[in-house]
């Protein structure tokens, strides 16, 4: 396998904002992930021992995990590496993520350097929420996230790290609430979206379903439908779902 914890997780800056933990000295990411009813909230540490197929996924504060959890956090591939789907996601674990990687390190220097993989949130629609607010504002998604927290604490077991908010969540908050995450006039749109992805209206299951040639226009011709993403966060957000036709390129790049 190609794969190494630390190169997946310190690519880009996304690691470093909350609530993603990563911890250096031990290689171990740290982070909140949700259990199988999408609402109860977890802290969980990944770890990966030097060469071993395996991650180590420790699930904290928590005596007793359903077989329904067990379910939606450990699923077996190959017989050997047990993963959240949620993780998988982040760090791209599979077979696609696998050819993928494959093809792009065809360059030596970048085989040698381990680039390839791109780490991401646990979910496309936090992904959809970023784009709308921290890459234009950065720091922002990491305010909401904190702030989120106080709402999330009487329905989790998380009790020291903010999870970034659910579809159900955040189309319940009031306005109030989340003006104190400094969105602005974004806000409209985020809770639009989250109710769109609640109601059903919306299936962000169904723009990852098929990553290749023929899918990717139809997929940015239904992103750039979303209100609130234009050409440089529908470039982001395809390359978090495995779409890289599409170089997000802003003005601020184009500065410099």
């Amino acid at each position: 396998s190609t794969f190494s914890l630390e190169k997946s997780v310190c690519n880009h800056g996304l690691f470093m904002m909350a609530p993603n933990l990563w911890i250096p000295s031990i290689e171990t990411l740290k982070r909140p992930l949700r259990l199988a009813d999408s609402i109860t909230c977890v802290i969980v540490s990944i770890s990966h021992l030097p060469n071993r197929t395996f991650l180590i996924v420790k699930v904290h504060d928590t005596q007793l995990v359903s077989s329904q959890d067990q379910q939606a956090i450990l699923v077996c591939i190959d017989h050997a590496l047990l993963y959240i789907p949620q993780v998988a996601r982040m760090l791209r674990i599979s077979e696609r993520d696998e050819r993928s990687l494959r093809d792009f390190q065809v360059h030596a220097a970048a085989k040698e350097r381990g680039f390839g993989r791109i780490f991401r949130s646990p979910s496309l629609f936090k992904e959809r929420i970023e784009e709308k607010t921290s890459i234009i504002i950065p720091g922002n998604t990491n305010k909401c996230a904190n702030a989120s927290s106080n709402f999330q604490l009487s329905n989790s077991r998380v009790q020291s790290m903010g999870n970034f908010p659910s579809p159900r969540e955040l189309a319940s908050l009031d306005k109030d609430f989340l003006n104190e995450c400094c969105i602005g006039y974004r806000i409209r749109n985020i809770v639009k979206l989250a109710k769109d992805v609640e109601s059903g209206r919306l299936n962000l299951n169904k723009f990852e379903e098929a990553i290749d040639a023929a899918s990717y226009e139809n997929v940015l011709s239904r992103l750039k439908k979303i209100k609130g993403l234009g050409t440089f966060a529908c470039a982001n957000v395809l390359m978090c779902i495995g779409f890289y036709q599409m170089v997000p390129i802003d003005t601020e790049t184009f500065r410099h």
